[in-house]
């Protein structure tokens, strides 16, 4: 050597370039966590979306069928919070509601559900007897027309008229009823 240094070849990183590297990430990160949250919020209320309308078509589709409205057990003004004997009705199941066919004698399946979108029990099964149940994992609410007055009256929601039924979904945040989902 002729009294200069020589430089090595230099295998990996820096201290400095690690830590840079590593806040460039976590920065990253906090930005796209925001934004992955609602994209998932997203997601639900358009599945929410679609199971409403589907539930409100497949309530409509039996009254046409049979001219009456599927087994319920709710009062003028009352809404069902636990929705398995319709859905017994709805999906052409023989169970509560439906015992026998007797609300359903044709059998026809008026609406699919998705495991997902039924109520499970304790060890994550789905239950015997399940709710259609909300990506919130709440039932779904239903009140109809029963009384036939052309007004359904659902509960913390203003009247609505000229429909025969009405579905709903309470949301991410039940109290917010301007963001419930409804099918009117």
């Amino acid at each position: 050597m002729n009294g200069t240094t020589c430089n090595r070849d230099r295998a990996g990183f820096t201290l400095i370039e690690l830590l840079v590297v590593i806040s460039i990430i976590a920065i990253l990160a906090a930005i796209s966590v925001p934004v992955i949250g609602r994209a998932l919020e997203s997601a639900k209320r358009a599945q929410a979306n679609t199971e409403v309308a589907a539930l409100d078509a497949a309530i409509r589709a039996y009254y046409n069928e049979y001219s009456r409205f599927p087994h319920q057990g709710a009062q003028k003004g009352e809404y069902i919070d636990d929705n398995s004997d319709l859905l017994n009705v709805l999906r052409a199941r023989d169970g509560t509601g439906n015992a026998n066919h007797a609300n359903n004698r044709r059998r026809i399946v008026f609406i699919e559900v998705s495991d997902r979108s039924l109520s499970k029990n304790a060890s994550g099964e789905v239950e015997p007897t399940p709710n259609f149940i909300d990506p919130w994992d709440r039932p779904y609410r239903v009140v109809v027309d029963i009384d036939f007055s052309g007004t359904i009256t659902p509960q913390d929601h203003d009247d609505v008229e000229n429909r025969i039924v009405a579905v709903w979904s309470l949301g991410a945040d039940p109290a917010d009823t301007d963001r419930h989902i409804t099918s009117w």
